[in-house]
């Protein structure tokens, strides 16, 4: 099944106008014509079941049911420092594909490189999820002080910030905080240059967790990857094994 996106302010009762790079992506790629069937995700979990109606330069459809989906649980958030554009693409991406909530980039102290082309990261997630058949569009969200990083990060049930390879593993962490009861978890990666001792110092008192991705030093963009990884692999595991104790 190939999904395409729309912004809920493009869809009214029954009707549904694309954009154009939607629309010229279907006309003109897929060569799609009036009467076929396409299926159109809003990003809020709305999945519409639409027949093409209209071909102009923007596609104009019709739909008559649709299926809602809930949010996966607990909840997770990516926050990263800040690394270059091209870097973020990537991580954004496969992060989406991985199956993330919610993204915090943020300003910390080796911070070296700030983008605040938020247009561009927007397509790129929207892109993201078209292709991994999700239905919620992660949210973006840029913190430019590092104290209101971790103001904002008080209510997760589980707060994770990479640090050391002598820490312990996610899976570790996560067992002794009882991962089933967990609602939301936040892991942090920091930038290029990592986080100062004062700032890891300013994690400690907040009551984050510090973990560990392993013994080999990773890119910014590979550690949030592995740790995405990792952390949806245990949950899942975890999902199974209640499953089958039932």
């Amino acid at each position: 099944m190939e999904v395409f996106f729309a912004e809920p302010d493009q869809i009214s009762e029954n009707r549904i106008r694309l954009d154009e790079f939607e629309s010229k992506h279907i006309l003109h790629t897929l060569k799609k014509k009036i009467g076929d069937k396409i299926t159109i995700t809003d990003g809020q979990g709305n999945l519409y079941h639409a027949e093409i109606i209209e071909t102009a330069k923007r596609i104009g459809l019709a739909y008559h049911n649709y299926e809602k989906f809930k949010k996966t649980v607990p909840e997770i958030t990516l926050a990263v420092g800040f690394i270059r554009p091209n870097r973020l693409d990537m991580l954004f991406e496969k992060c989406t594909e991985l199956g993330v909530n919610r993204f915090i980039l943020f300003r910390s102290q080796f911070t070296n490189y700030v983008s605040f082309n938020l247009s561009r990261f927007y397509k790129i997630l929207r892109q993201a999820v078209k292709q991994s058949l999700q239905y919620y569009l992660p949210e973006l969200k840029v913190i430019e002080k590092f104290d209101e990083f971790i103001d904002q990060s008080a209510n997760y049930d589980a707060r994770l910030i990479c640090r050391s390879p002598d820490d312990p593993g996610i899976i570790t962490t996560l067992k002794d905080s009882e991962a089933g009861k967990l609602k939301s978890v936040i892991l942090g990666i920091g930038p290029e240059g990592g986080f100062s001792p004062g700032e890891f110092e300013k994690f400690k008192k907040n009551n984050f967790t510090f973990v560990s991705l392993g013994k080999t030093r990773l890119r910014t963009e590979t550690a949030a990857i592995t740790g995405v990884s990792v952390l949806q692999s245990y949950l899942q595991y975890h999902k199974e094994s209640n499953i089958g104790n039932r």
